[in-house]
This record gives structure tokens, sequence and C-alpha cells, in this order.
């Protein structure tokens, strides 16, 4: 009776510590009714991508028991926000789960139509909840350096230039693979473990109970969860390493074009008039790269494309792992996808320069070169010329 009327314990209000008064009566809880900070939803994000690691990682139902009823335990309590959220948004759920064919398409655009609006009118919960996302996003980033460096550095020993670029995109495919595996696979285990446990009855904080429902199905769990490792990281690591090099794409052409241009005028193949009217055309084309409203296209870019690759992927590996898709999980991937577009934005840089694209002051410096090189083939025989062969 005490557990239930904290008023009716004889011990309520005597010297007890806060915690204890606080499991008693809420209301001594000092976060009680208080909506978690961005900074400590970034920081359970986090933890919960080294628990789905660890998860991973282990093949002891016990284990894992322990590392789900813990992170259950410790969750930031859920915003009045996103309570709001969860509730409107329902209707729409069970619309979708209602329908089919051609109907079903257009329920799933009403449902993403909707929560796009909810993200947006709701900016405080939407930041929280990308924080939250974010880290998911690191082991593959990570792993797609890696693969990167490494490819590129292979890839230059075989062929400089065209081998560093392909390269870096193979190695950076196989190396994001690789990284957010581990990740996908053990965030699989968790969900597929919790919705075992929430039809069978038994409490997401009761590790033993979790540990015999993980133990009694784990054969089927692992190998779903497998399979969506495989489907999501994979096509993540494709579909992001697809959006940087596009990024970049423009700045290499512009880059091998400048230096054939040099080429023909230093051997005659161009004359210096031509070569001219090209070195215009080259200029101009490098201004236009460089307008404000341009890289603010190319960064809409990079984060557009990372947050269709994150609806895409989770997509792949649902259908792979489990033969269905829950829609409003791949609409949130996609949607959330904002935050991890904007870490890869960041990131695009090093991409780049791993394989092999100049950055825009290495471009001024061809333009510079075959700037002198067509002075030099302008001037009378005798006169000394005075241009650099143009940086690669």
């Amino acid at each position: 009776m005490a557990d239930k009327n904290p008023f009716s314990d004889p011990n309520f209000g005597s010297e007890k510590s806060q915690q204890d008064q606080a499991k008693a009566n809420p209301f001594n809880d000092p976060n009680f009714g208080k909506d978690p900070s961005l900074a400590e939803r970034a920081a359970y994000g986090f933890k919960r991508m080294v628990g789905a690691t660890r998860t991973a990682l282990t093949d002891s139902p016990e284990k894992v028991g322990e590392i789900l009823a813990e992170q259950t335990a410790t969750a930031p309590q859920q915003s009045v926000a996103a309570r709001r959220m969860q509730e409107e948004i329902k209707p729409y759920q069970d619309a979708y789960q209602a329908s089919s064919g051609l109907d079903a398409v257009k329920k799933f655009g009403a449902l993403g139509f909707k929560r796009a609006v909810q993200l947006v009118t709701e900016p405080v919960e939407s930041a929280k909840l990308m924080a939250e996302q974010v880290p998911n996003s690191l082991p593959g980033l990570a792993g797609g350096y890696a693969g990167m460096k490494a490819g590129a550095a292979l890839g230059t020993a075989v062929a400089p230039g065209l081998g560093t670029a392909a390269g870096a995109m193979i190695g950076g495919v196989l190396g994001g693979t690789a990284g957010a595996y581990l990740t996908e696979k053990g965030s699989s285990i968790q969900e597929q473990v919790q919705k075992k446990a929430a039809e069978a009855g038994v409490n997401q904080t009761d590790a033993a109970g979790l540990a015999n429902v993980y133990q009694a199905n784990q054969g089927g769990i692992d190998k779903a969860a497998a399979l969506k490792g495989v489907g999501t990281s994979g096509t993540d690591a494709v579909l992001n390493v697809l959006t940087m090099g596009l990024s970049g794409a423009g700045r290499r052409m512009l880059s091998k074009e400048i230096e054939a241009t040099y080429s023909a005028v230093k051997a005659g193949g161009m004359s210096a008039a031509d070569g001219a009217k090209q070195l215009a055309l080259l200029e101009a084309r490098h201004a236009a790269q460089n307008t404000l409203g341009q890289k603010a296209l190319r960064g809409a870019g990079v984060i557009g494309g990372e947050m269709g690759g994150e609806a895409l992927s989770e997509a792949a590996g649902q259908k792979l792992a489990y033969g269905s898709v829950d829609p409003l999980e791949v609409i949130d991937e996609g949607l959330l996808g904002f935050g991890q577009g904007a870490a890869m934005g960041a990131t695009s840089g090093a991409f780049n320069k791993i394989a092999g694209t100049p950055k825009a002051s290495g471009i001024d410096e061809q333009l510079k070169a075959l700037r002198g090189e067509v002075a030099d083939t302008s001037r009378p025989a005798g006169d000394a010329p005075q241009n650099d062969a143009p940086a690669g």
C-alpha cells in the first residue's frame, strides 16, 4: 500500500535520501516534469549508439538484457512536445496501415507531410531529435573516412589521379559499411527484443526477462539483425560516397580542363589566341562555382542527399531483414537526417582532399599558371617566359 500511496508510508518525510523520496513521491524529484535538454538528448543518443555496438559484439543474452534494461532505466523522460506529436501522428499511421495499393501511396505522402509539419512547428523538439540521432552516423563516417584514406593511397600507387579518386570511393564504401554495420546490427537486435518483450508483457527494465526473450528467439533475431546491418550500412555508405563525390565533381572537372588547356598551349597544339579564349571561359566557370549561391546549393545538395540516403538505406535494411517497412521510421530517418547531412557537409572537404579534388585556391594557382603560359606564348621569340606548371 505504501508503494502506491507515499502519504501512508510511516517513513515518508524522514531522513531518507532524495533519490528514495523521489521514488516514493515523484513530486520530490527535481527533474519531475522537466523536459530533457538538447545536451542530455545528445548524450543519450551517444549512449544508445555505444550500447547498440556492445549488443552486436556479444552473444550473451544476459549481457544484452542488462544493456537494454539499463538504457531504458536511464532514458530521458519523453517531452511534452514529443507526446503531443505522438498523439497527433497516430491517426495517420493507422490510416496508412489500413490502406493498400495506390491509396497506400497517398496515405504515405500524408503521413510524411504531417511529420514534416510537426518538425517545422516544433523546432525545439526537432533539434533535440536530430541531436539524439547524429551519434548514429559517427561510426559510418569514421569508417568511411578511414576507408577513403586507405583506398586513395592504394589507388594512387596503381594509377595516380584516376586511381586516387576511384580508390577513395571504393574504400569509402567498404569502410563506411564496416564502420556502421555493428551499430545497425545491434540496434536491430535491441528493437526486436524490445518488441517481443512488449508483446509478451515483459517489463523493459527487467534485465532477466529481456535476456529470456532474446535467448528464446536468438537465432531468428540475429539472422534478421545481420541482414539489417548489411542492408542499411551498405546502402548508406554507397549513397554517402556518391553524395560527397558529386559535391566536388564540378571542381575536379574544371581542374582537369585547366590542366589539359595548359598542356595544349605549352605544346603548341593550341594557339595563344585560342588559349586566351579558353582561359576566359575557365575563369568564368571558376567564378560561377564560387558564388555564395553556388556554395549554398552544394551544401544543400549534400544535406538533401544525406536525408534521402538515410530514408532509402533504412527502407532497404528493413525490407531485407523483416520483409516489410515501417513508414514512420523511414520518414523520420529521412527528415531527421538533416543533422547528419550537416555533419557530412562539414566533412565533405576531407573527402574531396583525399579524392584529389583541389580547393578553390588550387584552381586559382592552376589558372595563374595557364594565364602565364598564354602570355609567354604570345611574347616575341627571345623574351623569357615567366610561368610555372599548374598544380594538378
